[in-house]
């Protein structure tokens, strides 16, 4: 699973999650802190591996739980790609990553119920 990150997406993202850092919608405010651009939230992405757990788990049932370890920013003109494998411990566990073109952006356990 491939997702283009916009700044339409950086920023509904942040919208909608009442998330009003600068950083995620003024590019030279971002800039001037060290980011290449603004930077996607992680509630955002919290969103977009819930979708990709529903895409790439067979028949998913309801998530029970996301566990979250954010790695670099992803910022408009990164493309998020997602992988989906099983974590060697406990059952109903996998291990989604979310990786651009830069390095891993997000590593997340999922629980199944």
């Amino acid at each position: 699973l491939v997702i283009p990150i916009t700044p339409k997406l950086v920023i509904a993202g942040a919208l909608a999650s009442n998330d009003f850092e600068k950083v995620r919608h003024d590019r030279d405010i971002a800039q001037g802190q060290g980011f290449r651009g603004i930077i996607l939230s992680i509630i955002t992405t919290a969103g977009l591996v819930s979708h990709a757990a529903s895409l790439l788990l067979p028949s998913t049932p309801p998530l029970r739980s996301l566990s979250l370890r954010p790695g670099a920013p992803a910022c408009p003109g990164d493309e998020l790609s997602s992988r989906c494998s099983p974590v060697a411990v406990g059952d109903g566990r996998d291990e989604i990553t979310g990786d651009t073109q830069r390095s891993r952006h997000v590593s997340t356990i999922v629980a199944i119920s």
